[in-house]
């Protein structure tokens, strides 16, 4: 997943940087993810057509390309 942003970002579980961002960062790791995600602009680009219809709403009989040209 791709986040949108221009910061170094603290892990205070683990007490080191979790990542620096610089415009875009790209993960898989799910807990990156999780803590992300709650602090950052996800690219929508870079989600999938379920999770853009859980995010954003939309059609489900649309295809990916037309939910992103709606956002």
């Amino acid at each position: 997943m791709r986040f949108l942003g221009n910061d170094v970002v603290w892990d205070t579980a683990n007490n080191r940087v979790l990542c620096r961002m610089n415009g875009v960062y790209e993960t898989k790791d799910p807990r990156e993810i999780e803590i992300l995600s709650k602090l950052y602009e996800v690219d929508p680009t870079s989600l999938t057509k379920k999770e853009l219809l859980d995010k954003y709403g939309g059609d489900p009989k649309m295809t990916k390309k037309e939910l992103l040209e709606q956002l």
